[in-house]
């Protein structure tokens, strides 16, 4: 793995086990092969503290299928869902694939098995700013023109706000940790420097620190850019 940058925490830290990391895999991010997601279990197998956890971002796929692919809503729901199921199958097969070489327990998970209380109430925080704040909506929309590149110019505004909802759902679900079976995963390893600097500086409070207070956030996230070699 190579290490870029880390945010809201030191290597050090890292090293010493003081997280549990986990992963989001975007089902339609060609970077996230069999190979590469094996080169990041392995790492954070070898920082975590007590467990790994994979976190398939399925259902929030759905919206860009309609947005960006025409689809009906319907149509959409249940491609992310197949989609979800197939790279939940890749996920398992590199995890069978370092049987023995892992010395922490797995969790592989969906979308919408981290949809508990606390991802609703920061939602609808987020959402309630977003609605209010006309310039964290131009932030967040900025975020998601810089993420389709040349794509986005042939896209109305209300298109890019509906797309929008896909990055609400994402900080709803990450800032503030996520826990799954009273194990608090707050390590996250991320291909991309724009998605880490985004989240930290949220979660620090060094944007939008209105939003931050908000959200009463209990467990702190640490980001690192990171990339499978």
């Amino acid at each position: 793995m190579r290490i870029e940058q880390v945010f809201g925490t030191t290597i050090g830290d890292i090293e010493n086990h003081k997280f549990n990391a986990f992963l989001g895999i975007s089902i339609e991010n060609k970077y996230f092969s069999k190979e590469s997601i094996s080169q990041y279990v392995r790492w954070m197998d070898m920082v975590s503290k007590d467990a790994i956890l994979i976190l398939i971002a399925d259902e929030i796929q759905a919206i860009n299928y309609q947005v960006l692919g025409g689809m009906e809503a319907g149509a959409a729901v249940r491609r992310a869902e197949e989609r979800g199921l197939e790279m939940a199958r890749i996920v398992q097969i590199a995890v069978e694939e370092m049987e023995g070489e892992l010395t922490h327990p797995i969790h592989i998970c969906r979308w919408v098995d981290v949809k508990g209380e606390d991802y609703k109430r920061a939602l609808e925080v987020i959402t309630d700013y977003w609605h209010s704040n006309q310039e964290f909506r131009e932030h967040i929309v900025k975020n998601v023109k810089k993420n389709l590149g040349s794509r986005s110019k042939t896209l109305f505004a209300q298109q890019l706000n509906e797309l929008s909802r896909y990055l609400l759902d994402e900080l709803a679900v990450v800032l503030g940790g996520i826990v799954i079976d009273q194990t608090v995963f707050n390590l996250n390893p991320y291909p991309g420097l724009g998605t880490c600097q985004l989240f930290a500086d949220l979660q620090s409070g060094l944007l939008f620190p209105v939003l931050t207070k908000a959200l009463k956030i209990k467990h702190p996230v640490a980001m690192v850019e990171a990339y499978a070699e």
